[in-house]
């Protein structure tokens, strides 16, 4: 029985531990593709008036 507590206890940290990761992950690559976003239009503007 205290054995079972101990691996659900340890999974569930473990899920949780992934869900932070993931969520950072996410908002990292949207700030990451928004800042793209605003550099490719920047390069992009340039070409242009070039």
């Amino acid at each position: 029985m205290n054995r079972i507590k101990i691996v659900t206890k340890s999974t569930y940290r473990d899920c949780l531990e992934y869900l932070y990761i993931a969520v950072i992950q996410m908002i990292m690559w949207n700030f990451a593709a928004g800042y793209t976003e605003v550099y490719s239009n920047h390069s992009g503007s340039k070409h242009l008036s070039m």
